[in-house]
């Protein structure tokens, strides 16, 4: 059975895509405003951090294993790994 998970991490075995934020940048605007607010600034004065997009990203082996051809155009917007 095809899995899809939104905002998980397609590189374990068996997932066949993930769409979600970009967790690495993510956390970069996490750090960023809590070393504000750890080097002084009140925290109602530190921007509320959001990323831009979505990252997808599909697994090769699981769509080789399980059969499954997914259009050119949609894995051209894709990270294929």
């Amino acid at each position: 059975m095809p899995v899809y998970v939104c905002g998980g991490d397609a590189t374990v075995a068996g997932i066949l895509a993930s769409i979600g934020p970009d967790y690495p940048t993510l956390g970069r605007l996490a750090a960023d405003a809590a070393a504000k607010v750890l080097t002084g600034t009140p925290a109602a004065e530190v921007a509320f951090g959001q990323p831009s997009g979505v990252e997808f990203t599909v697994q090769k082996a699981t769509m080789t294993k399980l059969g499954i051809t997914l259009p050119p155009d949609l894995l051209t917007s894709a990270t294929v790994q």
